[in-house]
């Protein structure tokens, strides 16, 4: 299976048997952690594999329900603050980095969905200061959200072929873009995102196709959905040999969308 065929048959698993993954597997999930692809290369995503994932169980807040048998935290360590010459730190725009984590982890999920693994992301919202028990960080590295790891407890782990899938179409988040971009355009149509929000959109605007997130409430989780649907864009252009590369342009924002990046 090639990353694109996972991107088809995965999907994401609630309820996890209470097996454990083998020592020879689990190292093999620890070597797949070590190769981390950040969308953007000044920003550095780690991925750190709990082995004992009921240790964890205790800091997920209970709203989650999902206990699983190992979880990935997944971490982001930012460049350093330059400081200037009277010793002050050096001021910076804030640097956007979710995306980078959810372009990172999907990838890394996908890879575990070729070994047969059943995985599900999980939000931000739990105590990040207790996870520093489990892990050991970097300075300057914070964990910022949780991949559940195992074997399905019952479930079939891929969908079906032709299994209808709760998305979207395609003249949803489309509006006029060219034929060659339809093949991709539906690696990102499925991918998974928070509560199935779906924020990406996307508009052709002469030589460049631009991306847009629909504007949500958790502005957070929508970023690091826009980091996923980035990397099924990535690996159905590789897939379908299209040369490509993100830039940002000089693109207006939509009623109730924001620009986020184009494709030229």
């Amino acid at each position: 299976m090639q990353l694109y065929d996972a991107i088809f048959y995965r999907k994401s698993i609630k309820k996890y048997s209470t097996k454990r993954l083998s020592i020879n597997m689990f190292e093999e999930v620890r070597n797949l952690c070590e190769d981390m692809d950040s969308l953007n290369k000044e920003i550095k995503i780690k991925a750190h594999p709990i082995l004992k994932g009921d240790s964890l169980k205790f800091i997920i807040k209970k709203r989650h329900r999902l206990v699983a048998p190992h979880y990935i935290v997944l971490t982001v360590q930012l460049p350093e603050v330059e400081e200037t010459e009277d010793g002050k730190d050096k001021k910076i725009a804030p640097i956007k980095y979710l995306d980078s984590v959810g372009f990172a982890g999907e990838e890394l999920i996908l890879k575990l969905t070729e070994m047969g693994l059943a995985t599900s992301w999980i939000d931000d919202n739990f105590n990040k200061e207790s996870i520093l028990d489990f892990v050991h960080l970097e300075e300057n590295e914070k964990p910022v959200i949780l991949i559940a790891l195992g074997f399905p407890d019952g479930n079939e782990l891929f969908r079906k072929e032709n299994e209808n899938i709760d998305r979207k179409p395609i003249k949803k988040i489309a509006k006029n873009v060219d034929e060659k971009w339809t093949n991709i355009i539906e690696c990102v149509r499925i991918a998974p995102s928070y509560k199935n929000s779906q924020p990406w959109r996307f508009y052709q605007n002469n030589g460049s196709l631009d991306i847009y997130m629909k504007k949500d409430s958790d502005e957070n989780m929508n970023q690091i959905n826009m980091g996923i649907a980035l990397k099924h864009f990535e690996i159905g252009c590789k897939y379908h040999n299209i040369d490509f590369e993100y830039v940002k342009l000089d693109v207006k924002d939509k009623i109730r969308k924001e620009y986020y990046i184009s494709v030229v």
